[in-house]
């Protein structure tokens, strides 16, 4: 019994990599790769039994698979729904959504688990970073203090590159967002409350460097 157990957990953790995919602190499972393997429900039961889901809960998803995006299942430490195809579990968060962070100067502050790090360089020394979690600005455009928050539903701002206005919900839901993801969403606004980030997604192009900037903004996750 002890040696078919093995070649049974070597089974079920292939298939479970084979349909299994980690984005940052989200577990994304596919739901067409699941129903095509050989038990999808008793996979489903391997990939889930370490986030505290009951057999009963998982027996619930696993039936739930044909359904629309919404649905949703709570263990004692995480969040299951189901969005677009996939299955997605993330651990559950006791943050204040309301909760705000003024931002008075350059320096680096710490709001909901991340680290901003806002400095100020010279045009002259200046080098791009194109990395997602950096985003620069004209420093001439921006103006302090700065503000920490989540995004809110009406929130809108021109996403970088473009010039009309853009709802932060249909740019997130163009980019294909998870339900967990917007609702964790961060934004950098400037001190009247234009968002100048959409943090580690896309900067506003109304503060975005030019030919006239002489001082660069830089703001780091």
């Amino acid at each position: 019994m002890t040696e078919a157990s093995k070649i049974l957990d070597a089974a079920l953790s292939k298939s479970a990599q084979e349909v299994c995919r980690r984005h940052e602190k989200e577990l994304e499972i596919d739901i067409k790769g699941l129903n095509g393997l050989v038990s999808p429900e008793y996979t489903l039961w391997f990939v889930l039994r370490d986030y505290s889901f009951s057999s009963a809960q998982i027996e619930q998803i696993s039936h739930s698979l044909g359904s629309g995006s919404g649905r949703k299942w709570l263990s004692k430490t995480h969040i299951c729904l189901i969005n677009r195809g996939k299955i997605l579990v993330s651990e559950l968060r006791n943050d204040d959504f309301s909760k705000k962070m003024k931002i008075p100067e350059m320096g680096i502050y710490i709001f909901s688990d991340v680290k901003f790090k806002i400095t100020i360089e010279d045009i002259s020394s200046f080098v791009l970073d194109k990395s997602k979690n950096s985003a620069c600005f004209d420093a001439e455009k921006v103006k302090f203090p700065l503000l920490i928050r989540y995004a809110n539903n009406g929130d809108k701002f021109v996403p970088f590159g473009m010039i009309g206005v853009k709802l932060l919900s249909d740019y997130m839901t163009d980019r294909k967002f998870s339900v967990l993801k917007k609702q964790i969403q961060l934004v950098v606004c400037n001190d009247d409350g234009d968002i100048i980030w959409l943090v580690g997604e896309r900067p506003d192009n109304r503060f975005r460097i030019t030919s006239d900037t002489q001082k660069i903004l830089k703001i780091t996750i």
